[in-house]
């Protein structure tokens, strides 16, 4: 199985929306809202990412098929705080069961914090 994501553009943002939409149907339940009698869940907007310079839009392909998308943010949707690592060093170290390594990043792509592991040794809880 080969995973790939790269980083999504402008031009993708259609195919960005349709898949926020299975993440909107499967979280339904969860953060609530429902699917609008045109078929269409509203209560999430992607619109401002694209003209955000914090915020970084990827998509995932499996095998060369689309599998999903996710948004980076380099501040806390709540509290606008830039400094929300606390939360993936959390949920990583959880997640592996401390088996992660981070580094400092400063190029071109991403100036900051970067938590690299191998998801395939992942601890069983």
């Amino acid at each position: 199985m080969k995973i790939e994501v790269a980083e999504a553009m402008r031009k993708d943002e259609a195919v960005v929306e349709r898949l926020f939409q299975l993440y909107q149907y499967d979280f339904s339940k969860i953060m609530g809202g429902d699917v609008e009698d045109d078929g269409v869940f509203r209560y999430i907007s992607l619109g401002g990412v694209w003209d955000d310079d914090r915020a970084h839009v990827y998509i995932a392909r499996v095998d060369g098929r689309l599998a999903g998308a996710a948004i980076m943010i380099e501040r806390s949707h709540f509290t606008g705080d830039t400094e929300a690592t606390l939360f993936w060093r959390s949920v990583i170290r959880a997640y592996t069961g401390g088996n992660f390594d981070e580094r400092i990043e400063n190029s071109d792509k991403w100036r900051g914090p970067v938590q690299t592991f191998d998801a395939r040794e992942r601890v069983r809880a």
